[in-house]
């Protein structure tokens, strides 16, 4: 174990990834206080609806984009299903979604969504591709 620690130091030296950071610690970046960012000026825009909006509009605007209009409440539960799950809703859960007039019916879509079995069997996947997870027999 001791030649394995002497084998990586002596590595990083001569990569010379210490001199980075030896040279100023304090300068680095994994080192600065966190500080919040300001929010960009949106100029009252209409779209603006949270925190991130903001960034996102700025940068759209620094492209000469604007903002698709938004998506029917129909179009909007396929799109977020399919993206959470990879399948389409049933049009059991289309007509509980179009029938919901709360102010948070959005958030409750997501987070049944976020919380189905279904939700992580579909990104667990993504992950495992990632590592080469493969059950095989023979």
């Amino acid at each position: 174990m001791k030649e394995i620690g002497l084998a990586l130091s002596a590595f990083l030296v001569l990569a010379g990834v210490t001199a980075a950071v030896e040279d100023q610690p304090e300068k680095h970046w994994a080192f600065q206080k966190v500080v919040r960012p300001g929010l960009p000026d949106c100029g009252g825009s209409k779209w603006v609806r949270n925190p991130i909006d903001h960034f996102a509009l700025r940068g759209l605007e620094g492209r000469d984009l604007r903002p698709s209009p938004p998506a029917s409440r129909t179009e909007f539960i396929r799109r977020v299903t399919f993206d959470f799950l990879g399948l389409p809703p049933t049009p059991d859960q289309v007509d509980a979604f179009l029938d919901d007039s709360s102010n948070d019916a959005y958030e409750n879509l997501i987070d049944r969504l976020l919380a189905s079995p279904r939700f992580g069997e579909r990104w667990g996947r993504h992950w495992l591709d990632v590592v080469r997870f493969a059950q095989t027999n023979g």
